[in-house]
């Protein structure tokens, strides 16, 4: 066993030093005896000397809560120093011990103080290593839910809802041109205020029940989770529940109230945002053969009816009184604002629409309100340039609201054009 030495002595701290006093005092030694801070001088010496200071330091500093090598020094710093008392000394101090019991209470405090300084510092230690897992297993059960938020979900949801609730209602209607001539076509059949109620309290029911399985499907990883974990992973069933509730509260409250509005005469001017476009005809439809179903906001002038109004949009009367609530289709007033729907065939879209420039500085509302149609109209015709409210093309695709004369007339423009160009 080489030459032992004092470390205690060398970093100038006392035997129960802290490990912050430690530290303060080798930082304040190093900085003392650093070789490149003395050039000129007896470089050797600062050398032996530094070297001295940091073997003290990583003997009994405290690294990452492991303080296991100044306990194994502090046996055999008592063992060195035990053998060098002679029996005069040894004499002394159990003298000393025996009368003065205030030297044993201030070596208890001295020693119970180094204790609970060392204890706090573990438990530090500790408290940061748990802060570290809580942590981590937030960012793992955010990268789980961003594979499949709760948003996206309950879309897919609605949607699946929404497309069965249509097929159930689609009947074939006969109507007659201002020719005489019966045409056929398919139709969704309106709600009732009390069909409407009972609908929308099953979508929220199967809402909550999909919620409820997808949060049940999560109990799989309480094996592998740990509880700080499994409680994060969890913590939307409750508020999930709750918001299905609300909404199924809010819809049958909606329904309830339509039946107390006052009905259409003479004198009512019908307000856009009283008439309810956000039907089962305004969701994005995607299935060949199917109609693109627009909006446009118009006002009555002078001469016009229904019926007219009806055939210009491809669509019938009782679809324009039942989205602006006209129980008598002979009681209209010029200069009242009215929604229309216009029914557009897939394959005729091209010719019933315009491509425009749009401005980012302009609100798709003011943009919507420029060309005489809906918001909920111009996300439907630009799915691929809007995103979540935003748009992110130059141009937009509008309705130019042409009559199916117009667009039969187009068509065969078209054609000849192209036939002409073949030959």
């Amino acid at each position: 066993m080489g030459e032992f030495k004092d470390y205690y002595k060398i970093l100038g701290v006392d035997r129960y030093a802290s490990d912050e006093e430690i530290k303060k005092a080798y930082r304040k030694l190093a900085k003392k005896y650093h070789p490149d801070l003395h050039p000129g001088e007896d470089k050797a010496k600062y050398e032996k000397k530094f070297k001295e200071v940091g073997e003290a330091y990583d003997c009994l500093g405290s690294k990452k809560g492991d303080s296991s090598k100044r306990i194994r020094y502090d046996n055999d710093w008592d063992a060195y120093y035990a053998g060098k008392k002679t029996a005069e000394e040894e004499r002394q101090a159990k003298s000393k011990q025996e009368s003065s019991d205030n030297n044993n209470a201030y070596t208890n405090t001295t020693n119970t103080y180094y204790n609970r300084a060392r204890h706090e510092e573990q438990s530090s230690v500790e408290s940061d290593k748990a802060w570290d897992k809580i942590k981590k297993a937030w960012q793992e059960v955010r990268e789980d839910e961003k594979k499949d938020p709760f948003f996206k979900r309950h879309a897919r949801v609605d949607k699946v809802i929404k497309n069965k609730d249509r097929k159930s209602r689609q009947t074939t209607v006969k109507y007659r041109d201002k020719y005489g001539n019966i045409y056929k076509k398919e139709q969704v059949k309106p709600r009732t205020n009390s069909e409407e109620v009972i609908f929308e309290f099953k979508r929220g029911t199967l809402h909550v029940v999909c919620e409820f399985i997808t949060q049940l499907e999560k109990l799989s990883y309480i094996t592998e989770d740990s509880v700080p974990k499994f409680v994060m992973r969890n913590r939307k069933t409750i508020a999930g529940v709750l918001t299905a509730f609300v909404i199924m509260g809010g819809f049958s409250s909606t329904a309830s109230d339509n039946n107390q509005q006052p009905p259409y005469s003479s004198t009512t001017n019908i307000t856009l945002e009283d008439a309810d476009y956000s039907t089962e005809n305004n969701e994005n439809i995607s299935q060949v053969g199917e109609n693109y179903t627009v909006y446009r906001k118009y006002q009555i002038g002078y001469g016009d009816t229904l019926s007219e109004l009806a055939e210009d949009a491809n669509c019938t009367i009782g679809e324009i009184q039942q989205l602006n609530e006209i129980p008598n289709k002979s009681v209209i007033k010029a200069g009242a604002n009215i929604v229309i729907p216009y029914h557009i065939e897939r394959e005729d879209l091209e010719y019933a629409t315009t491509s425009v420039y749009y401005t980012p500085v302009t609100s798709l509302e003011d943009f919507a309100n420029q060309y005489s149609t809906t918001v909920d109209s111009i996300i439907k015709l630009n799915e691929e340039a809007i995103e979540n409210g935003q748009v992110i093309s130059d141009s937009l695709i509008v309705p130019n609201f042409n009559t199916p004369s117009e667009i039969k007339t187009q068509k065969e423009s078209a054609n000849k054009t192209y036939t002409n160009s073949r030959n």
